[in-house]
């Protein structure tokens, strides 16, 4: 019947116990007829050739299978014996032409049955008999299309259900992504605090230490051990600003803070994909955000964008950043770096690293694109 799925083959197997049933109400009336001559035995053959064909169109060749029944149920009109098999036939027509089928396949039998003796008893048993296929076979249809509405809501429900999955896991992936970034800011704001309070006291003392050795100056004891202080406050400044840019650095989030430009550049609509490594090396990931602030300030400043898109690709070999606009594409791109726009400056920084740069201009969008070998001055 062209159907291989599960609840197909149930509805398969439904319909095949319905028509054992209506054959066998075609196989009472036979018996109650009397003997079964050539012309029944014949219609009988055509009646399950025409149910035949009809499984073998239907559904994917709906006009040929109405046009097997309707055929059967003309032909039963008219040759003698066929209308046995009209039961059968009922069974199909109710699925090929709903409403009315009953009716067709009644009027069908009435021209022989009429014939037959004893013409009121045949006709209570031909109605009996088909209007017992029809609901056959309407009961069978309401519960394949009741089986294919379960079938569909429980498809429905798991792709929810995956829909749901995949947004957790967006979610915690957001999540963590904002917790690391919240850590990050935590470890600058210490490293800034320790640089404005440690450093400021220890570049005080230093001061007041170099100018006690002026103000001492000619006595060996107190001016030694002056140098000596001053040198260990030197070491401590030294160490201390080491800490803290070591801090500041494994601080900088380039995700977060090409999100943080996005949020802040006054252009509408900017989405930020960035598929960056947390530990990128730190001057790839300050090459990143500057790149972004440049890009984004001249889509805002200079081309007024409505919308604009960030983003970063690494690969095995380099990484890879752009920045594209909808905003006023400028004719060309020739002395585009002349213009103030920023763009030399993103030109130097990028062949700095041993990078590529490049600006496109085309079909009304302004495109900005860097790429970083990873075995270039930034991949360490």
């Amino acid at each position: 019947m062209g159907n291989t799925g599960p609840a197909d083959i149930l509805e398969g197997m439904d319909e095949l116990v319905d028509k054992l049933v209506a054959l066998a109400f075609s196989a009472v009336l036979m018996a109650g007829g009397g003997a079964i001559d050539a012309a029944a035995a014949v219609g009988m053959a055509a009646g399950i050739s025409a149910s035949a064909l009809f499984e073998l169109a239907w559904p994917a060749h709906r006009r040929a299978a109405q046009v097997a029944v309707a055929a059967f149920l003309v032909a039963s009109a008219l040759v003698p014996g066929a209308f046995f098999l009209v039961p059968l036939a009922a069974y199909d027509s109710e699925r090929a032409f709903g409403k009315g089928a009953l009716w067709a396949s009644l009027a069908s039998t009435l021209p022989q049955a009429l014939r037959m003796p004893e013409a009121i008893a045949w006709d209570a048993a031909l109605v009996a008999a088909v209007a017992g296929s029809c609901l056959l076979s309407e009961r069978t249809m309401r519960l394949a299309a009741a089986e294919r509405d379960l079938h569909e809501t429980r498809d429905a429900l798991s792709d929810d259900l995956l829909a749901l999955r995949a947004k957790n896991a967006e979610l915690d992936e957001a999540r963590n992504d904002e917790v690391h970034a919240a850590e990050l800011a935590e470890r600058t704001r210490i490293a800034r605090s320790i640089h404005d309070s440690v450093g400021h006291t220890l570049t005080r003392l230093l001061l007041q230490v170099e100018a006690l050795k002026i103000v001492h100056q000619g006595e060996d004891g107190v001016e030694e051990e002056l140098s000596d202080l001053s040198e260990g406050l030197n070491e401590a400044l030294s160490s201390m600003r080491a800490s803290v840019h070591a801090l500041e650095d494994t601080g900088l989030d380039a995700k977060a803070a090409l999100g943080r430009l996005a949020r802040e550049s006054g252009i509408v609509h900017v989405t930020v994909a960035c598929d960056l490594e947390r530990d990128a090396p730190v001057a790839i990931r300050r090459f990143l955000v500057s790149f972004g602030r440049e890009a984004l300030t001249n889509a805002a400043r200079h081309a007024h964008a409505e919308h604009a898109e960030i983003r970063v690709r690494s690969f095995p070999g380099m990484w890879q950043i752009s920045c594209e606009n909808d905003g006023a594409v400028p004719e060309g791109t020739e002395g585009l770096e002349e213009r103030g726009m920023g763009l030399a400056g993103m030109r130097a920084r990028c062949e700095e690293l041993g990078g590529v740069f490049a600006i496109a201009s085309k079909a009304g969008r302004f495109r900005v694109f860097a790429s970083i070998p990873r075995t270039g001055r930034g991949s360490s």
